[in-house]
């Protein structure tokens, strides 16, 4: 304990606004990664312990690095097997910790569940403001994909996507989404956002038609964007494909919005509609006019 303290104090000199400075942050982040280090050994020989009355021998150790939302820990835990060659990891089955995973399981469910609530992007910024190690977009989108799958392993819902082996590796795809307003009785209105996909277009006679289409609408702008990733995702594999996305550019449909339903892709191109950039311009070109004219 006294030389924590004598660290800390070291830490305060050399920065006179300590509390507003990262270093703080840092000291305590590896100061509680180097404890937990330390007690994962304690466990670890504890726990193998028991294993070993119950038929296990210590194989060999190996290191493994998790993420905790207090920060990075890297820790060795011993693998043991017993006489059938089960192999296991006494210390990684006790914290719950998966195989392939480098998150802890709360980092999983926080990360999903600000993943559901805001753009991919923002959760990013979040974590790099709130804790002391980063996660670009990309792993935001990965993560949450992969904790709905371990979820969807637990769950007996059927998926109206289950069953599709083979993902489609096109050229191209094209991407739209809009909101659109339907006005009704006593002043009230329902706006429909619609997303849609297809890989191109082909004459047909004397008009164009779209190929393979995949049209999502819903009254909730979130469900209907869900509905197009989860679309995306079981259907194609982006790796190679450039996306090419349109709208009008509104709450909702923003250019951020189209690359998160853009992830993987080997290249995204994104594009305003027409429509609204002209509409857009008559508006700036009124208003300077009027400006002028007062």
């Amino acid at each position: 304990m006294d030389s924590i303290v004598t660290d800390l104090v070291e830490v305060m000199k050399k920065e006179k606004i300590f509390y507003k400075r990262k270093s703080h942050d840092d000291f305590f982040a590896q100061l509680i990664a180097t404890i937990t280090q330390l007690a994962f050994q304690t466990l670890d020989e504890e726990i193998c312990a028991q294993w070993k009355k119950e038929g296990f021998r210590v194989d060999r150790k190996s290191e493994r690095t998790i993420t905790f939302l207090f920060g990075t820990v890297t820790y060795v835990r011993r693998r043991m097997k017993n006489q059938a060659n089960d192999i296991r990891y006494p210390l990684d089955e006790f914290l719950g910790i998966r195989k392939g995973i480098r998150y802890s399981s709360l980092v999983l469910r926080n990360v999903s569940q600000l993943g559901s609530m805001m753009v991919y992007r923002h959760v990013s910024q979040a974590i790099d403001c709130l804790t002391s190690w980063r996660m670009s977009h990309q792993n935001v989108q990965q993560l949450v994909v992969k904790t709905g799958e371990l979820i969807q392993a637990k769950s007996t819902h059927e998926s109206r996507y289950d069953g599709i082996i083979t993902k489609k590796k096109v050229p191209y795809l094209y991407l739209e989404g809009d909101g659109v307003k339907i006005n009704g009785q006593k002043k009230q209105s329902l706006e429909v956002h619609r997303f849609q996909v297809c890989e191109g277009s082909q004459k047909v006679g004397n008009r164009s038609e779209m190929i393979a289409p995949h049209f999502v609408s819903h009254l909730n702008r979130k469900k209907a964007y869900k509905e197009m990733m989860a679309y995306l995702q079981a259907y194609y594999d982006l790796s190679h494909t450039v996306v090419i996305s349109n709208s009008d550019g509104g709450s909702g449909y923003e250019k951020a919005v189209f690359d998160e339903l853009a992830l993987g892709c080997l290249r995204h191109e994104h594009f305003r509609d027409r429509y609204h950039v002209h509409r857009k311009m008559k508006e700036r070109m009124a208003l300077f006019l009027n400006s002028n004219i007062e």
